[in-house]
């Protein structure tokens, strides 16, 4: 699942941009499936770049940018 999750993310980066909240979406999708894998430091930088993304476009009181932030802290 992961090699496939990259493709889509960086498909999405071309065609959308990083900033995009499908591209965002994506790459969350990916830091989940990173964390289930135990590649915890790697999940953690993803979601990071997901929050900050979020928080960019949508605000800190967001619902999305609320569940990246719990799901960052929690292991």
């Amino acid at each position: 699942a992961e090699p496939l999750y990259r493709r889509a993310l960086k498909g999405q980066e071309e065609a959308l941009g990083p900033a995009h909240p499908n591209t965002l979406a994506t790459l969350g999708g990916l830091a989940i499936l990173l964390k289930k894998q135990a590649k915890y430091d790697e999940a953690e930088a993803l979601y990071r770049e997901v929050l900050a993304g979020y928080t960019a476009h949508y605000g800190e009181s967001n619902v999305g940018s609320r569940a990246i932030i719990c799901r960052t802290v929690s292991r």
